[in-house]
């Protein structure tokens, strides 16, 4: 009478397979997820996420040096 050997019989590694199922499952969710946030953001609804510049020239102050003499002025 010979004992067949089964491999993962065991309940520990039955677990561990199970453990590592779910964590798998849960990696490709959370792929998946990040992967339709991106196309969301990149191809779907981009104009919402579109900055428009504003350039407004600001006044800058005079640099002068130790005489009192002008360095330096806004153009």
């Amino acid at each position: 009478m010979t004992k067949s050997f089964i491999l993962f019989d065991s309940d520990s590694l039955k677990d561990f397979h199970k453990r590592i199922f779910f964590s798998m499952l849960l990696f490709l969710f959370v792929y998946f997820v990040a992967i339709y946030r991106i196309t969301q953001i990149m191809i779907i609804a981009p104009d919402d996420k579109i900055v428009q510049v504003n350039e407004t020239l600001k006044e800058r102050g005079k640099i002068f040096d130790r005489n009192g003499n002008l360095l330096a002025t806004t153009i």
